[in-house]
């Protein structure tokens, strides 16, 4: 569907002053893409006349108001499309209107540089802070837990005295978040460390050296009690945003659709 557009001329004016004594002077015809009709694609074709200001003396073409300079898509195409992407992929988008990946990827980075250009982050307060592979050649630790019998465990302890050294000490570790403030937890968190050291397992030793090194970013959560749960959370949406792009290209476009990420409506499954 072609809706051909020609602006009134008590409407015309130029784009620099504002000035409405203007003359005609020639003429140039641009077509943009619009939001579509039903299953019908739409293209405005928009009738732009240069304008001469008799105020200014220049000469140029009336501004286009409906769509941002040098885009080939209308102001409402956009909107359309960013509203689409709450709901499912962008190569669904783009398949929806029968557009290039590439187009509904620019509009929508165009629509979150211009969202995200300007955050407010004066009343930030705590930052969470995690790190996620995004290219290949990382390597990843995957941890795997599981639950047995008291007897089972039991036995085991009774095999295996280091065994039994390290559960006691991870038990001791857990009680640590129990405590009400730093000046509680210091002095328990020291005593565990040197329990550990005092075990006579070279394990333990390590590991309780590990965790003395971090001791002040531990006892820091008794003075501001968050964890990185929310970070973790984030992470856990970042990764299928990643899966179903099947990677980004572009890191800006990418780091643009992590802001975005509260406003997805869909699953991603990956």
């Amino acid at each position: 569907m072609y809706l051909h557009i020609v602006k009134r001329p008590k409407k015309q004016r130029r784009a620099v002053c504002g000035s409405a004594d203007v003359i005609r002077k020639g003429q140039a015809i641009r077509e943009i893409r619009s939001a579509p009709i039903g299953e019908k694609p739409v293209f405005l074709v928009l009738h732009l006349h240069r304008l001469y200001c008799t105020s200014c003396s220049s000469l140029r073409l009336e501004p286009l108001e409906i769509a941002d300079p040098k885009k080939h898509w209308a102001k409402a195409l956009g909107r359309y499309i960013v509203n689409l992407l709450h709901y499912t992929t962008v190569e669904d988008v783009a398949r929806h209107p029968g557009m290039s990946w590439n187009t509904v990827k620019q509009i929508h980075l165009q629509a979150l540089q211009k969202k995200y250009s300007r955050r407010k982050l004066r009343h930030l307060k705590y930052l969470g802070v995690d790190e996620i592979a995004v290219r290949m050649g990382h390597s990843w630790l995957t941890a795997v837990s599981g639950r047995e019998a008291r007897e089972k465990l039991d036995r085991l302890f009774a095999l295996n005295q280091p065994l039994h050294t390290a559960y006691l000490l991870k038990e001791e570790l857990r009680s640590l978040w129990s405590c009400s403030s730093r000046a509680q937890a210091e002095p328990a968190l020291d005593n565990r460390l040197k329990n550990a050291c005092a075990g006579g397992v070279r394990q333990l030793k390590k590991f309780a050296r590990a965790i003395a090194a971090h001791r002040s970013g531990i006892l820091n959560y008794f003075d501001h009690p968050f964890t990185t749960g929310i970070v973790e959370g984030i992470n856990n949406k970042i990764k299928p945003l990643k899966r179903q792009a099947y990677g980004f290209r572009d890191m800006e476009y990418f780091s643009l659709r992590i802001y975005a990420l509260h406003e997805s409506r869909y699953a991603l499954i990956g």
